[in-house]
């Protein structure tokens, strides 16, 4: 009996020992892995709209010609914060906040903007091994935006994921337009049926309701309707997604992450860039865009505050940044 008091008593004190050292070890475990695999994943995610910034044909800011190219958008599953809005590009703005040129109020909180899509080379007589060949530029546009994923909290609100959609190409109405009258019919269905493309955009106007063309079976190019809807991609790499994506758990107990809210960040300030004199609201979150400088060499700055909420106490912040050059309206 008293053998088994001792042993009682012994794994009592064992426990009260192990149970704490295990539940550090738990939470240790679980803000290494956040730590380690979220910037990666998050760095990956800027990596991506960089590689299409590079690319750029157009960028479309927080002006009425923004507005009218963004009211041609498909409906969006899930759907953009309502308080999400583009950044206003400014020219002559500077990106340090100590500058006096900088202006808080060009910030936003996502990205619209075409991109080269790729050049294709078409032969005009499939029949004949030396048929003329003639080459013609396509553009897809691109939208990166924060959406609230409700299956999903921390502190309390719906996790706010980065989203991404693509478009399907559009042929260079310019340059179909300058190809000579005997080519034009052929070159159109060239695209049509050597590449699929049944559209076409005029990047230089500024009216969406006349600026997309479609590429008709007898090879004409027809003005769509003015409240033509830009079409998703159907390249299954190019499907809507959210753009940071990690499998955690491995080693602990798993974590929710999301774009930072407003004030989540002890360690990063949520909005940085973003301050008016006065404010409430959502607006930006962690995901803050600017656009400045000559549209010959336009720079995309980007930064993004993620969040973490796991088996470790408060919340975990990371920080990554992204700044591009890019082409507008070349």
């Amino acid at each position: 009996m008293v053998e088994l008091i001792i042993t009682m008593a012994i794994m009592s004190v064992l426990m009260a020992v192990v149970v704490p050292l295990f539940t550090f070890l738990h939470r240790s475990f679980t803000s290494m892995e956040a730590g380690t695999v979220l910037p990666a994943a998050t760095q990956q995610a800027l990596s991506g709209i960089q590689n299409r910034i590079v690319e750029s044909r157009r960028l479309f800011d927080s002006t009425s010609v923004g507005a009218l190219y963004m009211n041609q958008l498909p409906t969006l599953s899930p759907t953009p914060v309502a308080w999400g809005s583009l950044p206003v590009i400014n020219s002559n703005m500077s990106l340090s906040i100590s500058s006096g040129v900088f202006v808080s109020t060009c910030v936003g909180d996502s990205l619209f903007f075409a991109s080269t899509y790729g050049t294709y080379a078409l032969s005009l007589d499939t029949t004949s091994a030396t048929a003329p060949i003639e080459r013609v530029d396509t553009f897809m546009f691109n939208y990166y935006y924060l959406a609230e994923n409700p299956s999903m909290s921390i502190a309390g609100k719906p996790v706010l994921d980065l989203r991404e959609w693509h478009s399907i190409p559009y042929a260079d109405y310019q340059q179909l337009s300058l190809i000579s009258g005997g080519k034009s019919a052929t070159t159109v269905l060239a695209l049509e049926n050597q590449k699929s493309v049944s559209m076409a955009w005029d990047s230089s106007s500024n009216t969406p309701a006349t600026a997309f063309y479609v590429l008709t079976p007898d090879g004409g190019i027809v003005t769509a309707a003015a409240n033509y809807t830009l079409q998703t991609a159907t390249d299954r790499i190019l499907q809507p997604e959210p753009m940071i994506r990690i499998i955690e758990g491995a080693a602990s107990g798993g974590f929710y992450y999301g774009v930072s809210r407003n004030g989540f960040s002890q360690e990063h300030s949520v909005p940085a860039y973003y301050k008016p004199t006065s404010w409430t609201g959502d607006f930006p979150g962690g995901m803050e865009v600017m656009i400045v400088g000559p549209a010959s060499s336009r720079q995309v700055f980007v930064r993004l505050v993620m969040t973490a909420q796991g088996n470790f106490k408060g919340l975990m912040s990371f920080q990554n940044v992204l700044l591009a050059t890019a082409r507008d309206l070349y």
